[in-house]
Order: structure tokens, then sequence, then C-alpha cells
């Protein structure tokens, strides 16, 4: 169904659900913002807080509608309460602050390996597997270990990773969505910016390898990540 938006001082095409009508429904004045109108319909024509409360909602989910049209895109729609949303993104926070459901962790991690059907919520489960079920696969047997190092400051750990690309051809970016802090200390994650394909024909695929680092004692855990080296 669609809601053509009216002007803000022309006539409401629905007066209790047009977000952009200021005219007062009950007496025909104009107000210059919505929260004037409000207060117009409070103080003059008597309506209490639970209705106005109720018609700034369904302006709310009108507007909603208007914008999705004019971008043309999907709504989402909350299956508790039935409130709109432009972004799947908006409608989970909704869910877990207002209804205090929970996200089941997202498994999108899955091993590289061909024959290998395993899949992980993190880079340091994969990197797990892989050194316990694929070490004997590959020629190096240390091609999976995960390795630990502490650094005196941050520039001695900023020449050592720059040494590891180069070793590894491989090039480290930091992820911001994987930032942390955990007690205090501020921990980030590197991914390889890099991806690798075993000949020519086969699909360019991106490189798991990582760096997780903690900036309290310069500690870091690595995984050079080698599946390269096998199948």
């Amino acid at each position: 169904m669609e809601y053509p938006p009216s002007t803000s001082l022309g006539p409401c095409v629905e007066p209790v659900m047009d977000p952009y009508c200021m005219r007062c429904q009950e007496c025909g004045e104009v107000k210059s913002s919505t929260r004037m109108l409000f207060d117009h319909l409070f103080e003059h024509h008597n309506y209490d807080k639970a209705r106005i409360a109720n018609l700034k909602q369904q302006r709310r989910t009108r507007n909603t509608h208007i914008k999705a049209m004019r971008s043309e895109r999907h709504l989402h729609v909350c299956e508790i309460c039935e409130k709109v949303f432009l972004s799947r993104s908006g409608l989970l926070h909704h869910s877990e602050t207002v209804h205090e459901l929970k996200r089941a962790p997202v498994v999108r991690i899955s091993c590289p390996i061909s024959s290998c059907i395993a899949r992980f919520y993190t880079y340091m489960e994969l990197a797990t597997h892989a050194d316990l079920e694929h070490r004997n696969e590959t020629v190096d047997r240390n091609a999976f270990r995960v390795y630990k190092k502490r650094f005196a400051d941050i520039f001695s750990l900023q020449a050592w990773r720059t040494e590891k690309e180069q070793e590894t051809d491989s090039k480290f970016l930091m992820r911001s969505s994987e930032t942390k802090f955990t007690y205090g200390r501020r921990v980030v994650m590197w991914n390889c910016a890099k991806g690798y394909s075993r000949n020519k024909d086969a699909p360019y695929k991106p490189c798991p390898a990582f760096m997780r680092v903690s900036f309290l004692n310069y500690e870091v855990i690595f995984w050079t990540a080698s599946f390269f080296l096998i199948d």
C-alpha cells in the first residue's frame, strides 16, 4: 500500500498518521514542528499522554514506510510488537534492548580445506582446528602453529609485523569491528587483507591468517595459516 506524503502545510492525507502534516486534525491550526503539534493537542484538545504516544508511534511507522518506498528498501517488522525498521540491524538492536532477545552467534568461518566441512565462530577456533586436524597434511608440521610473542613497545611490535608481512607475502590490517576492551586492555584483531589460489583455475579465497594484539603488554598471538601448502 502506498502512502503519498503531504506537504507540511497542506491538508493531511491521513491526519493521524501522516508524519509530514503539521496541521491539527481538530481545529486546523498549523504548527511548525511535530513537538508543537503534540503540545497543542495536549493543551487545547485534552489529548492524554497515552493517546499522544499512540499518535507518535503511528506517525513513526508511516514515516518508515515512506522512507522505504523512496529508497526501495525492504522493511523489517518485529514479530513481537510489529514495530517497523528500515534495516535488519535496527530490528536486531530493538529485539535485544526492548524484548531482551539474545542473538545466536553466526557460524561464518569455514575451514579452507575442500574436503573438510568444519565451521567456526572465530579465527582462533579455526587455527586450533587446523593445527590439530590438518598438521600431518603439510610438509611443514609448524604450518598451522599458533604463536605468541611479547614486545617492549609498540615500535618493536610494528617492526616485527612488517618483517612477518615480508616473510609470508601478506598484509595485515586492523578490523575495527573486532576491537575489544578486556579488563582495561585494548585488544584488536589484524586480519590478512590478501588471498590465495592454488592454481589459476581455482577460486581466489580470502586468507584466514590473523594477529590478535593486546596493547597492555604489547603481546601478539599470530597465525600464518598456510593453507596453500596442502589440498
